[in-house]
């Protein structure tokens, strides 16, 4: 295999999440025949000693010669016939820490890992860097020449076709439905997230996280009904101008400023964006690719959230702060009336109110008109049922086809029971034929939230596997199935403008534009976090810092994202 590595191989992670994702093939949730007492594993069944051949019956004339029957070739073993592996395997995985319980260090000392290497007879040597530094940490490991044979929320600089080629990592198209046969068919059951896995030239490069049913939104804005109250305003708002009114008779009648929490810390909040159909890079309208930031849309957002930023409507320290949802420790009952988080911050948010009459309620994204439809994804719209990030097999891993078995195992029947939910017994049971999981689970103890719970029972939701989000739906909440009901409301994926997800450069469009659109991207968010702060003047300057963005080569970067969705 080739070791060639190009000097600026670089690594960026794809942080998921979160996760999102009509129902395929959804895996039965009838219990499963009980394992008889777990796993001692045995060696292959002894295959029968071939039949001494007797020697041919000497003949006056020579015999004539049979053609030789014709050999079958023995089917490729599947994942169900595989698993547990006769013998021990040990594979090296590169994985990052977020999936770790709280004062963890190796993911090994977790129930759910542990579980799985009794059912599998595979165990897992990990690499485990810190999300904060991950980027630089795989960056080194390709430069070292030495790779682990799965990388998991990697994506490599020059593109997949191009790491492919590299030997850095492999094409799974042709081992994937041979070893991989249930992740197979349920990429044969949902055409968008098959084609979204594949890149332009036919290749395969890694698997993503299934979630076995579309899901529902999760994360969205947040108002605060008793300030509405408080203000007698009746309904909820809608509109861009609606919500500009609200904010004035909060400041007004009740003199609180910076009510609104801006999801992004360099002023580009796709939450607001989308109300403008607009975005921060590539979007394709009408089968034409354009660069969102540089189109009168944009502008049309940065006179907005520049005049709410000098009415003092806005989070005045929305540089510093980023999204809200893994911020609560930002929360205050008295600050933001307007904020973003996810539904499951329903308990920690009302428990960290004082005020007795605290009370949120979920809030559409804002939009010019009340009856405009979402065009481009948030976070919690479900496109098609991939979420995660990308599980890739190195050129380096000698046994592919075992690695395919390993994960496939976790895509059905017992294997895809304890990957979300751990252990028969312990942290779940069976109870009318279906899941159900011990109280402590959803509560945590005195040492352990929980997020740590469900951190050492399950498998992280960026690894690949048949994800049960089916099981989530039907534990949600009605506050939850509510948020669901008004984040989703104006948001249809057929009108989405987004470039697909599964869309790749090839590797000299990759040089030829990574770079440059990099700078150009730099340019923009400085230019934005001026406009919106009041240090640059947006009508005076627009076309001078339209015009730099088109001198930095943008057509050209357009072009090849053209060229790359037209293929």
């Amino acid at each position: 295999m080739k070791r060639t590595l190009p000097l600026l191989l670089a690594a960026i992670l794809l942080i998921g999440l979160l996760a999102g994702c009509a129902s395929t093939a959804d895996p039965k949730t009838e219990e499963p025949a009980k394992t008889e007492e777990p796993a001692k594993t045995e060696g292959p069944a002894k295959t029968e000693e071939p039949a001494k051949t007797e020697e041919p019956a000497k003949t006056e004339e020579p015999a004539k010669t049979e053609e030789p029957a014709k050999t079958e070739e023995p089917a490729a073993p599947t994942a169900d016939a595989a698993i547990p592996f006769a013998e021990p395997k040990t594979f090296t995985v590169w994985m990052t820490s977020m999936g770790l319980p709280t004062g963890y260090t190796d993911y090994n000392d977790c129930e759910v890992w542990q579980e799985l290497e009794r059912r599998t007879n595979a165990h897992i040597d990990w690499t485990i860097p810190s999300a904060a530094n991950a980027a630089e940490q795989f960056s080194l490991l390709l430069t070292s020449g030495t790779y682990t044979d799965v990388f998991v929320g990697a994506a490599l600089t020059g593109g997949y076709d191009y790491s492919i080629e590299e030997d850095i990592i492999i094409d799974l198209s042709e081992l994937v439905p041979v070893y991989a046969p249930h992740y197979n068919e349920l990429m044969l059951a949902d055409d968008v997230a098959r084609r979204n896995l594949f890149t332009d030239e036919g290749n395969l490069p890694g698997l993503n996280l299934w979630n076995n049913t579309m899901e529902p939104n999760f994360l969205g804005y947040f108002v605060r009904q008793d300030w509405l109250d408080a203000v007698d305003y009746t309904g909820l708002p809608e509109t861009f101008d609606d919500w500009t009114e609200v904010m004035r008779l909060w400041k007004e009648k009740l003199g609180k400023t910076g009510t609104l929490f801006f999801d992004s810390a360099t002023g580009q909040s796709v939450s607001f964006l989308a109300g403008f159909d607009t975005g921060t890079r590539m979007l394709v309208f009408d089968g034409k690719v354009a660069y969102a930031p540089i189109m009168q849309n944009y502008h049309d957002y940065l006179e907005l959230i520049h005049s709410w930023y000098a009415e003092g409507y806005l989070d005045p320290d929305f540089t510093s702060h980023g999204a809200f949802y893994p911020n609560v420790g930002l929360f205050s009952e008295e600050t933001f009336g307007f904020f973003d988080a996810m539904t499951n911050f329903e308990g920690l948010l009302y428990g960290m109110a004082a005020n007795p009459d605290y009370q949120i309620v979920p809030v559409d994204y804002p939009r010019r008109n009340a009856n405009d439809m979402m065009r481009t994804k948030m976070v919690g719209n479900a496109v098609d049922h991939l979420g995660g990030s990308k599980t890739c097999i190195s050129g380096q891993c000698e046994e592919p086809e075992a690695v395919l078995q390993w994960i496939d195992y976790m895509c059905y029947g017992e294997g895809f029971a304890v990957a979300n939910h751990g252990i028969e017994g312990v942290s779940f049971d069976y109870v009318d034929g279906k899941i159900v999981r011990a109280d402590w689970m959803a509560t945590g103890d005195d040492t352990f939230t929980a997020d740590d719970m469900t951190k050492r029972f399950s498998v992280p939701s960026f690894l690949v596997h048949l994800y049960d989000v089916q099981w989530k739906v039907d534990q949600s909440t009605e506050f939850a199935r509510q948020c669901a009901a008004v984040w989703d409301a104006r948001w249809d994926p057929a009108l989405n403008v987004a470039l697909p997800t599964g869309l790749a450069l090839t590797t000299e469009e990759s040089e030829r534009v990574t770079s440059r659109l990099n700078d150009i991207q730099t340019l923009v968010e400085e230019y934005t976090a001026k406009v919106i702060l009041g240090e640059t003047d947006l009508d005076s300057t627009w076309d001078s810092f339209v015009a730099d963005v088109e001198t930095m080569g943008v057509a050209d970067c357009i072009d090849a994202y053209q060229a790359a969705y037209d293929r």
